[in-house]
C-alpha cells in the first residue's frame, strides 16, 4: 500500500513538474513571437569639449558589459586609433539599437 500511495507521489510531482516546465517554454515562445526585431541606427553626434569615448558610448549602449566592445566598434567605424582623436566641436558616429516594425 505504502509502494502504490509513494507511485502516486512521484507520478503526481513528475506531471506538475512536465506541466510546469511546458508553461514556461510555450510563455517564452509566445514573447519571442511577439518581439519586434532590433534594428541598429546610424547618427552623428557633437562631441562636447571633456567628452571620452567611453562617456559617449555609455550613453548609447545598451547594457555596461557590451561598453568596452561598443568603444572599439566606435573606433573603427570613425576611424579612430585612440581616444586622443576627439575635439569638441566636431561629430562622431554613433549607433543605437531601436525596435523596428513587425511585418505580418
Amino acid at each position: 500500500m505504502q509502494k502504490r500511495s509513494f507511485v502516486r507521489i512521484v507520478i503526481f510531482c513528475l506531471l506538475a513538474f512536465f506541466i510546469t516546465f511546458g508553461g514556461v517554454i510555450v510563455h517564452n515562445n509566445m514573447i519571442t513571437a511577439n518581439s519586434r526585431p532590433r534594428e541598429k541606427v546610424f547618427t552623428s553626434v557633437p562631441i562636447h569639449s571633456g567628452d571620452t569615448l567611453w562617456s559617449i558610448a555609455s550613453r548609447y549602449c545598451d547594457s555596461v558589459e557590451a561598453i568596452p566592445s561598443y568603444v572599439e566598434e566606435l573606433k573603427q567605424m570613425n576611424s579612430m586609433s585612440n581616444e586622443r582623436s576627439l575635439t569638441a566641436g566636431r561629430y562622431l558616429t554613433v549607433y543605437y539599437w531601436e525596435e523596428g516594425s513587425v511585418n505580418h
